[in-house]
């Protein structure tokens, strides 16, 4: 466990700046050693994702299959057991040096990056007309309580995981990313209570101005330019995810607040 601790996420100032899946540009992404760069540059919130595999383990991966990211291992996560996953290698499509790289726990990334930052956590669903497995979101709190992070952690999804998020610990922070339920997103985010909302295409000064009359936070995900970022910023987005953490956060010594 480490022992510096940042400011929560109720307490950290607004404008930020989220590493997109940890300096995903340079490093691998969702990995241990991309978040941990992007703390270590200054970063103050990161955002990972977050899958069940088939036994019941929490690993981080964007996309429902290693195929993008992996040597040595292919598949959907949630069909592949713990130690099938374990064998894919995330560092090589990198570099050469990065060799041997494994997938990251949800556990190892708290172990070693809780409350160093802020941590938006994406939550993934494998079939959200279902809804998300209550289960599963018990173990995942029961992950973030081990490391006394829940301070320091939003959680982040569409409808499903909002949904459930609601019920099962309605005072962790939620992040709306549902969009296909209603295209007014703010909509989306006050009908499940959510503190922050997340813009990906469809943004407005309007829309940014009608989340805040509501008291709700706005990200933008994601840019890697610094001239959008900063238009980003001068229109009232309150948190910009990029995977060029360390361009971006030249842009952000102009706004941030200390």
């Amino acid at each position: 466990m480490n022992n510096y601790t940042s400011l929560s996420d109720d307490k950290m100032p607004y404008p930020r700046v989220c590493a997109h899946r940890g300096f995903s540009d340079l490093l691998p992404e969702n990995s241990l050693i991309a978040f941990s760069a992007a703390i270590t540059m200054g970063v103050p919130e990161i955002e990972f994702d977050v899958w069940a595999s088939a036994d019941g383990k929490l690993v981080l991966c964007h996309d429902p299959n290693l195929a993008r990211i992996a040597l040595h291992q292919t598949g959907v996560v949630r069909d592949l057991r713990y130690e099938e996953i374990m064998r894919a290698d995330i560092g090589s499509k990198k570099s050469p040096l990065l060799e041997g790289l494994r997938v990251a726990t949800l556990d190892e990334v708290l172990d070693l990056n809780a409350n160093r930052a802020v941590i938006n956590m994406h939550i993934k669903s494998p079939e959200p007309e279902k809804g998300y497995d209550k289960a599963t979101f018990r173990k995942i709190l029961e992950t973030i309580d081990k490391y006394g992070s829940r301070g320091h952690v939003y959680i982040s999804g569409a409808k499903d995981v909002l949904k459930v998020a609601l019920e099962e610990a309605p005072d962790v922070t939620r992040n709306c990313l549902e969009r296909k339920e209603n295209p007014d997103i703010v909509e989306n985010a006050l009908k499940y209570k959510c503190k922050k909302l997340q813009f990906l295409v469809n943004y407005s000064k309007e829309a940014i101005d009608k989340a805040h009359q509501n008291g709700i936070i706005c990200n933008y995900c994601n840019t890697e330019n610094r001239e959008e970022a900063a238009k980003f910023f001068e229109m009232g987005i309150d948190t910009v995810l990029t995977n060029s953490c360390w361009l971006i956060l030249q842009t952000w010594e102009k706004y941030k607040k200390n």
